[in-house]
């Protein structure tokens, strides 16, 4: 008998009896330990099955049926594809979030270099602002100084002008 390659040949031990299932039983069998495969070759080693265990499996594989059709009915396939789409575009915006991330973490270096280049600029500024600051007091200072001398010897000059002419108004 030849059946299409979507089932899954199994063979009893013990009477020889072959089964060709669909594959989600074949993953049923193997969940359930009923069955064992040993060699993924046609050669095919299982556990004997009882009487009152193939009854239980039939039960157990009619209730997983039962399942799978609640399940379908259950499940909209609409709104699963809908949040799957939404997933992948999540997942793109994350890697593209993620490499942002990378290239923002590769320039904090160069800002910071930029950064302590900013401030030794800004300290050089200031030493020269306190320099240009202290030269323009001292300036100041000494222009002071000179018109405050200037100043005494005018009032100097002045007093021995108004001394002379008051004594050339007393002769």
């Amino acid at each position: 008998m030849v059946l299409a390659q979507a089932y899954v040949e199994l063979q009893r031990r013990d009477t020889g009896a072959k089964f060709y299932v669909p594959p989600s039983y074949y993953e049923l069998l193997k969940f359930l330990e009923l069955w064992a495969v040993v060699v993924p070759s046609k050669n095919l080693q299982y556990h004997p099955l009882k009487k009152e265990k193939l009854s239980a499996l039939h039960s157990k594989i009619d209730i997983y049926n039962l399942n799978c059709c609640k399940i379908e009915e259950l499940v909209d396939v609409d709104r699963v594809k809908v949040l799957f789409d939404q997933d992948l575009t999540c997942s793109s915006e994350i890697a593209y979030i993620e490499g942002q991330l990378n290239n923002l973490s590769s320039e904090a270096p160069k800002l910071k270099v930029k950064k302590w280049e900013i401030l030794r600029e800004a300290e050089w500024i200031r030493k020269i602002l306190i320099e240009v600051e202290s030269k323009l007091k001292s300036s100041l200072d000494s222009k002071k100084t000179k018109v405050e001398q200037d100043l005494e010897k005018e009032k100097d000059h002045l007093k021995n002008l108004i001394g002379s002419v008051i004594s050339f108004n007393n002769l």
